[in-house]
């Protein structure tokens, strides 16, 4: 993600500072968030073993079991010890965009609660539960969409890491990423381009309840949305 994090610049609005009352709280500047809904569709391949009588012997079986967004939810959920009602969103959030401490991670979104499963942190450690990473090489295609603004296609190899309590998975796919540039309401926040969308075809393999699995299927990121939110300014 690191070569796509790098075509963020810093926000024309961040220059300004805004003194203006939000719910009575002094606001000095606003941020600009983008999100993607994410949405997992996997299949996985869990070994089993029963046993054949009169011998007991062993006999390996295949369970094949369906993973969605929820499940992955509900296995965060397990390992943080948070129970997320069926409404709680799975997303791809960038906070800060093209600001210095820009981040990107996945987070579960809770009404107007958002949890970041990516960077979550314990203690003074920080836990992925859910994490992602561009290991191979991209190649891209950047156009002129007009004025201040840019379009490009990339191709890469996005890799998907889950650690929870529930279960574990490494899975890999190639991947081409459609961005553009960052526009709210006429206004462009960002020219370099941003990914909009991108499916992802993956297999790897992990473990659940402690049993080898394979995984195959795939994870798409998708509904690019514009956040633009207060920063409160910190009372004295």
């Amino acid at each position: 993600m690191q070569k796509i994090a790098n075509k963020l610049a810093v926000l024309a609005a961040s220059s300004v500072l805004f003194l203006v009352q939000v719910h009575g709280q002094t606001v000095n500047s606003f941020q600009t968030n983008v999100t993607l809904n994410a949405r997992f569709s996997l299949t996985a391949y869990s070994q089993n073993y029963t046993l054949y009588n009169p011998s007991n012997a062993p006999l390996k079986t295949a369970e094949v079991i369906k993973i969605v967004s929820g499940d992955i939810i509900n296995a965060v959920g397990a390992s943080i010890t948070n129970t997320f009602p069926s409404t709680a969103k799975l997303m791809f959030k960038t906070t800060n965009l093209g600001a210095t401490n820009q981040h990107t991670s996945f987070i579960i979104r809770n009404g107007t609660n958002d949890v970041d499963i990516t960077s979550f942190q314990v203690g003074t450690n920080v836990v992925a539960y859910l994490d992602f990473s561009f290991p191979e090489t991209t190649v891209s295609t950047v156009r002129s969409a007009g004025p201040a603004k840019t379009n490009s296609t990339d191709y890469s190899v996005l890799q998907f890491s889950m650690n929870t309590v529930r279960g574990n998975f490494d899975l890999r796919g190639f991947t081409i990423l459609s961005s553009a540039s960052v526009v709210d309401k006429g206004r462009v926040l960002e020219a370099s381009p941003f990914p909009n969308a991108f499916t992802v075809s993956v297999a790897g393999s992990g473990a659940l309840g402690g049993k080898p699995t394979v995984f195959r299927g795939t994870v798409t990121v998708s509904g690019r949305k514009v956040e633009i939110v207060p920063v409160i300014l910190d009372s004295p």
